[in-house]
């Protein structure tokens, strides 16, 4: 399961915009997130979703959230059962 990964990520910005040392750790998580090949299609997601946040974390990139907010929005639509993505739709 990749969801320790995913939550190491998720922390370095909940309270604010991850700093560049988080960008870039929140992106290694992500790798090892995607390394262990996630065995559903919704973990799948998940990744993808968060890898939109923390692609190219070198790089000032002012569209993070809302690549995020969109990918979790496809989610939502996705899986209408999932309530996680319901309040990641609301960051935009």
């Amino acid at each position: 399961m990749c969801d320790g990964a995913l939550g190491i990520a998720k922390t370095f910005w909940r309270w604010g915009m991850p700093d560049a040392a988080q960008l870039k750790q929140g992106w290694k998580e992500i790798r090892i997130a995607e390394s262990l090949h996630p065995g559903t299609a919704r973990e799948r997601d998940y990744v993808a979703a968060l890898s939109a946040f923390y692609f190219e974390p070198d790089k000032e990139r002012e569209n993070r959230v809302g690549d995020y907010s969109k990918a979790m929005e496809r989610i939502y639509r996705r899986y209408s059962e999932d309530h996680e993505p319901q309040h990641s739709t609301r960051l935009r």
